[in-house]
């Protein structure tokens, strides 16, 4: 409708006997060369990345449940239940997790201070390492593309052309500081100046002349 309204004739492109290079279904007319050639390809490629982002073994993914904060939200019946896929899932790397999670669900009941993040809560799991290597698990696992977005962004700012020769060392600690810049100016000791003088100190090619005159 659109494209006669535009005056725009819609055709088939040329097509050979055989197919080689490019996109040649038999069809019959250009409504359904296009059907074959361009949307259901793309249909079947946007279903293959929702199936593959949201699967339905989403095992990976409860290994979230040992966190203090959802674990007050679950049932004891519901938790084994995530405990025994946790164990399917991951195998022998964690085998105690059953024992371990059950002692951690009764320790969690009874305690009010569940607004930990996962690095802290590393503290707490002194004696429990299944539990310990989950939480390391679930501190690791990317929850959105964010961070890495982040970074991109980053990069572009830095790897500009006035720093095209910096080496691979140095643009991945200026990267680092940047995207993680709430973490260094949270640290008592000025992280930015100990980094400035460690630079300084380090031998230099280009060398400085100055004039007192």
């Amino acid at each position: 409708m659109y494209l006669n309204e535009l005056g725009i004739t819609l055709m088939t492109p040329r097509v050979s006997s055989k197919q080689t290079l490019r996109n040649n279904p038999p069809s019959s007319g250009p409504e359904d060369y296009y059907r074959k050639s361009i949307y259901i390809p793309y249909l079947d490629s946007l279903i293959t990345s929702l199936n593959e982002r949201f699967p339905e073994d989403n095992s990976k993914y409860e290994i979230i449940s040992v966190h203090p904060k959802y674990l007050k939200q679950t049932k004891k019946e519901e938790f084994i239940i995530q405990l025994q896929n946790l164990k399917s899932f991951y195998g022998e790397f964690i085998e105690n997790i059953e024992e371990e999670g059950l002692v951690w669900y009764n320790m969690w009941k009874e305690k009010n201070d569940d607004n930990m993040d996962f690095l802290k809560l590393l503290d707490e799991v002194t004696f429990l390492p299944s539990i310990k290597k989950c939480l390391l698990i679930a501190a690791t696992l990317p929850s959105t593309t964010c961070s890495v977005e982040r970074s991109f962004s980053s990069l572009k700012r830095l790897k500009t052309w006035l720093r095209s020769t910096v080496t691979e060392n140095r643009l991945n600690g200026l990267a680092l500081m940047n995207i993680y810049k709430t973490y260094v100016q949270a640290q008592k000791s000025n992280i930015i100046e100990e980094t400035i003088k460690l630079f300084a100190m380090e031998p230099r090619r280009m060398q400085f002349l100055f004039n007192d005159n």
